[in-house]
């Protein structure tokens, strides 16, 4: 229950303090894409695990990771937001991009390819780049 207030807390934040439009996120090509072609990205979503260079990492605590329908997502941390980021999704790739230069980031500023999965009432995201994957549900 503590955790769905503190979700609740953080998109409520969020929320109020957007900006209303739409960022463009190009690609290598300066093509310009539309934020998402599948409506399952938007929302709440919580990250135990990554995987790379042959390792599989589970974490003691979950990260949240929003992605918002206006093209900007957030990693939270407990009750703390870390990292802003922009994002764009045209299956299956998608582009994270920071505004900032934060050295302490999630994602790496490139390209993934997007795997949903849909079982149940859940859904799984993985998000994988080269030999790294983030594994997301909601």
């Amino acid at each position: 229950m503590k955790t769905k207030i503190i979700i609740f807390c953080l998109l409520l934040n969020f929320s109020c303090s957007q900006d209303t439009s739409t960022p463009k996120v190009s690609d290598d090509n300066s093509v310009d894409l539309k934020i998402s072609d599948n409506s399952d990205i938007f929302g709440v979503w919580t990250m135990c695990a990554t995987s790379g260079n042959g390792m599989m990492i589970q974490m003691n605590t979950c990260k949240t990771i929003v992605f918002n329908r206006n093209g900007t997502g957030l990693v939270g941390n407990s009750s703390l937001i870390t990292e802003n980021f922009l994002w764009s999704l045209k299956n299956p790739g998608m582009k994270i991009i920071y505004s900032n230069n934060n050295h302490d980031i999630t994602f790496s500023d490139t390209f993934y390819y997007a795997s949903f999965t849909k079982r149940d009432n859940r859904t799984d995201l993985i998000l994988t780049h080269k030999d790294n994957s983030f594994y997301l549900s909601k």
